[in-house]
This record gives C-alpha cells, sequence and structure tokens, in this order.
C-alpha cells in the first residue's frame, strides 16, 4: 500500500495496494485522485488500529508468560514439599509412577 510516481512527471502520484498471492507480491491499482486519497487513508487508519491490537495481543501474552512461570515455580515448591512429606511418612515411588506405602518384613 503505496504512492508511486510513475512517468517523466513526477508530479503525478498513483495508489497502489499490494499482497502476496501463491507466494509472490501483486500490485494492484487503485487510483489517482480523491478516491484513491480516501482509500489511502482508511488503510492507515486499518493498519494503526492492526497495529493497536497486535501491541495489546503482546503485552497480554507477556503478562501471561509471567503468571505461567509463576504458577510453575509454585507448583515445583508444592511437588517437592509433597515429596519430602510423603517420604518422611513411608511412601515411595515405583518408577515414578504412583506414591505407595513402603513394605513392612518382619525380620530379626
Amino acid at each position: 500500500m503505496a504512492w508511486e510516481t510513475r512517468g517523466g512527471d513526477s508530479s503525478r502520484r498513483y495508489y497502489y495496494t499490494a499482497q502476496k498471492v501463491n507466494g509472490r507480491v501483486e500490485k494492484r491499482y487503485i487510483g489517482s485522485g480523491s478516491l484513491a486519497e480516501s482509500i489511502a487513508r482508511l488503510e492507515a487508519i486499518d493498519r494503526g488500529q492492526a497495529e493497536e491490537e497486535a501491541t495489546a495481543r503482546r503485552e497480554g501474552e507477556a503478562r501471561l508468560d509471567v503468571l505461567d512461570a509463576a504458577l510453575a515455580a509454585f507448583c515445583e515448591a508444592v511437588d517437592a514439599q509433597m515429596r519430602e512429606v510423603l517420604t518422611g511418612a513411608g511412601y515411595h515411588r515405583h518408577d515414578r509412577g504412583n506414591w505407595r506405602r513402603k513394605r513392612r518384613t518382619n525380620g530379626n
């Protein structure tokens, strides 16, 4: 989406839009008059809104990343505390499976 000057007379500007089709950039002629200027303004507004939305989305994702990290640290602390308590109570995990109470043998 750009204004281009064509030909020897550099005072004439023409508005084109560009988009990728099958991996190639294709330009489409819009015009050079007041209609083209109106379309250019509308597209600039659309780009601004899209940029604001992208910024808001990135900020939201950053906040979620901070919360994810805090939750992961909390879960690790809880798991460590649980392992300590269950091990102290006589439980073990066979092959990283469920917690089981250790067998008691009647030995002398």
